[in-house]
């Protein structure tokens, strides 16, 4: 079910802009590529060089309330990105999935599907943290009907998991502390040259 569009979702108005075709009023509003349902664009404050975001052009709060038909879309455009450079080959694919009554610690709720390139030895990362839920296959991620991360990779492995207990930004904040990195909050560090290097990759 698609939830009336917000002029307060930030993704929406991300939507909105490219849709009229104006010219991107930052960089982050670059649209790198486009499917039926969904725009790619570069991701605020990138945990590397190359991370987008995949976003839903219409306003629903995660990939799994979209149907079946959106899964096969993020795997063409996981293969499109491997197209682009071979540094997507080793990407961890991450969503943070939100319902109507319980946003399970999501920090915008509307679907949204990080790529982060050279992360994906870290799928299981959240394994001890998390419920894990049990699907048969990815493209029955749609039969989640409880706030969830998604963790995969480009080779296929995945978990997904209960996100009831879990908090904003909890992937990042995971991969930060697995790295030893401090940049644990996409607002307050842009990382402007990353983006501009992951819009060139692109375009």
């Amino acid at each position: 079910m698609m939830k009336i569009p917000s002029y307060d979702c930030r993704l929406c108005n991300l939507v909105s802009v490219n849709a009229r075709g104006n010219m991107p009023d930052s960089y982050f509003n670059h649209k790198l590529h486009e499917t039926e349902r969904f725009i790619v664009t570069p991701c605020i404050g990138p945990f590397e060089m190359g991370h987008v975001l995949v976003t839903s052009k219409e306003h629903h709060l995660s990939v799994a309330a979209m149907g079946p038909e959106a899964i096969p879309e993020i795997l063409t455009i996981m293969q499109v990105a491997i197209e682009k450079s071979d540094i997507y080959a080793e990407s961890l694919i991450t969503e943070h999935g939100s319902t109507y009554d319980e946003e399970g610690g999501a920090c915008i709720t509307h679907a949204h599907v990080h790529i982060i390139p050279l992360h994906g030895k870290h799928f299981s990362a959240l394994d001890g943290q998390l419920q894990l839920l049990e699907i048969s296959g990815i493209e029955q991620l749609h039969t989640v009907q409880d706030p969830y991360i998604l963790c995969m990779t480009m080779n296929g492995d995945r978990r997904v998991y209960a996100a009831y207990n879990s908090h904003s930004q909890m992937v990042r904040k995971t991969l930060c502390r697995i790295t030893g990195r401090l940049d644990t909050d996409w607002a307050v560090q842009p990382n402007i040259p990353d983006v501009i290097e992951s819009i060139s990759l692109w375009t």
